[in-house]
């Protein structure tokens, strides 16, 4: 099914050029090695990796604890270093630090990418906050240290004494330099992968309006046999009667009452990551939705314009079990990452991930095909696009 790579490079915003390098499977994380390519291939966030890879080798102390964004940060430098070429790593010591401080996912088990990557991301978020503060700390002391070193410095008359303190001085000034780079890079972090749902209740008795907004890292697509990305994106989005069993309580009417529930975007990510529902509930597990979705390469969503760069597949029936794999798409050629396997993939290969036709998703004797779960899009300038 793959392909020779042939000639295709991957730079990055500096005109550095990286490799492609497939990922060791280390007992059943083919899960991990999936995201892990996904993400490597978000340039903004690579080069995020990058920066704090830097912060945290500057400010190195048995104080802070950032184990995964440690270990992720290394792994993206390690990758980077081997340089142009084709061939694969070993992510062992990032798959030690999962496994050890992310209890879930220990064990040699098949878990689910999209629960991985979620995971992933609020463990960053988590060392990220923390090294932020610890730098808050240091930027804190070291104005205290300022003012006793200026004063020693208008009452100093040795040559070399004053020498010696503004050397110090200028050591000092590298902590305010951290402590801005890190906020500026937390808040970026953000930006990326953050947006925003806004939902509305008003009840139909008083009109009481309850109004909440909740963050989301992915969009979690319910979806539809025969249907496309677009019609699955606009269902999540609308209004809806709430009546029956599902009544609204009101805290005004002080009573469940029926209203109408009403949920639209607020703030969209600049990387937009789909979730496309696959597994469903019956009888007590979990079965998969092979049912046909199509998807475009570029799209228009809450009024951004977005560009498909990377694909999770899964290939299997189960949740627990199956395959997965990551489809990069780096400078107009697609790329397969299957483990430690880099292929290149032709147009219609792609097209053979959105699923099964109705007729024949109903039958349960089908071999299990492959089918996007995961989505990754970058929003873009299309009046940029169109001078290129």
């Amino acid at each position: 099914m793959g392909q020779a790579l042939g000639v295709v490079d991957e730079f990055d915003s500096s005109g550095k050029k990286h490799g492609f390098y497939g990922l060791v499977n280390h007992g059943n994380t083919c899960y991990c090695n999936a995201i892990i390519q996904s993400l490597y291939y978000t340039t903004t966030f690579r080069e995020l990796m990058f920066d704090w890879h830097q912060i945290l080798l500057a400010i190195s102390s048995k104080k802070l604890s950032t184990p995964i964004l440690s270990s992720l940060s290394q792994m993206f430098m390690d990758i980077s270093n081997k340089g142009p070429g084709v061939g694969y790593f070993d992510p062992y010591r990032f798959v030690s630090s999962i496994r050890k401080h992310r209890l879930q996912f220990a064990g040699n088990h098949q878990h689910d990418s999209q629960e991985f990557l979620i995971d992933l991301f609020n463990q960053l978020e988590l060392n990220m906050k923390d090294t932020v503060m610890y730098l808050s700390t240091l930027y804190k002391k070291s104005v205290e240290l300022k003012k006793k070193y200026t004063h020693q410095l208008e009452s100093e008359t040795n040559e070399e004494s004053k020498l010696e303190i503004h050397k110090n001085l200028e050591q000092l000034d590298q902590y305010k330099v951290r402590f801005e780079k890190g906020r500026a890079l937390f808040k970026l972090y953000h930006d990326l992968f953050q947006g925003e749902m806004k939902t509305s209740i008003r009840c139909n008795t008083c009109e009481y309006e309850s109004l909440r907004a909740e963050t989301f890292l992915d969009l979690s697509l319910e979806i539809e046999i025969n249907s496309s990305l677009r019609s699955c994106l606009s269902n999540c989005c609308g209004s809806e009667m709430m009546k029956g069993q599902n009544k609204f309580f009101c805290e005004q009417c002080q009573s469940r009452q029926e209203a109408c529930r009403i949920s639209k975007l607020g703030k969209l990510p600049s990387i937009l990551i789909v979730h496309c529902k696959r597994f469903q509930y019956y009888r007590g597990e979990f079965r998969k939705h092979y049912g046909r979705v199509t998807f475009t390469e570029q799209m228009r969503f809450g009024g951004k314009y977005y560009k498909l760069y990377s694909i999770v597949i899964h290939v299997g029936a189960s949740m627990h079990g199956g395959h997965y794999q990551a489809l990069v798409k780096t400078n107009g050629s697609w790329i397969l990452f299957d483990d430690q396997k880099v292929s290149k993939e032709s147009k219609e290969n792609i097209d053979q991930v959105f699923g099964l036709p109705l007729m024949l998703s109903a039958k349960a004797n089908i071999k299990s095909p492959k089918t996007a779960y995961l989505l990754f899009y970058k929003a873009y300038n299309p009046i940029d696009n169109n001078k290129k």
